[in-house]
């Protein structure tokens, strides 16, 4: 798991640094790099992991599930469907 995580982020750092060389401001180049990774499956655990503890943490702290959902949305650019599936699996 760690190799693939390490892999993946090696990956995720080479379509970053092409995206600013081409031109791109950073911002954009991380958000393209996290996009293209997204549509290919790569950091995909790592992000599970952060959206795990993210709704675990809104838990603790007495969130409701809606403004969690919002959060979710923002965080990670997720649209409903997805944000609420995310809940369902960790709520």
């Amino acid at each position: 798991m760690e190799s693939m995580t390490l892999h993946g982020y090696a990956v995720f750092v080479g379509k970053t640094r092409r995206f600013h060389d081409s031109g791109l401001a950073v911002d954009e180049s991380v958000k393209r790099a996290v996009d293209e990774c997204i549509h290919e499956h790569i950091l995909e655990d790592l992000r599970r992991e952060e959206i795990s503890r993210l709704i675990a943490v809104c838990k603790d702290l007495g969130v409701s599930r809606e403004k969690t959902l919002e959060q979710l949305k923002k965080q990670y650019q997720l649209d409903t469907e997805t944000a609420e599936q995310s809940l369902a699996e960790c709520w």
